[in-house]
């Protein structure tokens, strides 16, 4: 719309002037055929100035009107850049919240093999795997939406994801030795707890260098 109103005027302008020369060559050519041009000749200043200072304020209104719409252009790119942003940020809180919802899962599993080793029993696997199947596919959906947003914000959050998933495998065969060998299952269901709270504090910070590094 901006750039259509300042050709609008652009276009009045042209044609004001066209019709000025134009009417006034016709006039002089008339006016001198009665001989009295000499007479209006004299009153053409007053004219001129009048017509020069509508040409000025055309001119002004388009200036004017370029000049808005180039602020409204960067007002626009702004609030743009501003809502990109906070949709971002928004992405990878709820990326790193379940991250850390799946970690918090595997270390209550496990908490048990590191510290009562005597009340590990199934119904621990059992929560787990219920928690877990429904925590993975939140991972996946927050990681499309972070990864739409900002490519490489999701390329700094993509080891962690690998590493939470090489987590969950190490915490599934640990079950399944410790089925057949409990108390070998058991050790590895302890290093696996150990693992996790060492992997909650990997996260919280990662994220929170990302996070500097993005305010930087």
């Amino acid at each position: 719309m901006p750039r259509r109103s300042s050709f609008c005027h652009y276009f009045r302008l042209i044609a004001l002037l066209v019709f000025v020369s134009t009417t006034t060559a016709q006039a002089q050519s008339s006016l001198q055929e009665n001989g009295t041009w000499q007479t209006i000749a004299s009153a053409l200043p007053g004219v001129l100035g009048a017509l020069v200072g509508a040409l000025a304020a055309i001119g002004g209104s388009v200036f004017t009107s370029n000049r808005q719409a180039r602020l409204e252009k960067d007002k626009w790119q702004r609030a743009k850049e501003d809502e990109w942003e906070k949709e971002t940020r928004l992405a990878l809180a709820e990326l790193t919240k379940s991250l850390a919802t799946a970690v918090h899962a595997i270390a209550w599993c496990t908490w048990c093999a590191m510290y009562e080793p005597e009340e590990m029993h199934r119904k621990h696997f059992d929560r787990y795997d219920r928690e877990s199947r429904e925590i993975f596919p939140v991972i996946v959906g927050a990681r499309v939406v972070l990864a739409r947003l900002d490519h490489e914000l999701h390329e700094k959050m993509t080891p962690l994801i690998k590493k939470l998933y090489r987590l969950d495998a190490e915490l599934s065969h640990a079950w399944v030795l410790f089925r057949k060998e409990r108390e070998q299952g058991l050790e590895k269901l302890a290093i696996c707890y150990e693992e996790s709270i060492q992997f909650d504090k990997e996260i919280l910070q990662t994220v929170s260098n990302i996070v500097n590094l993005q305010e930087v």
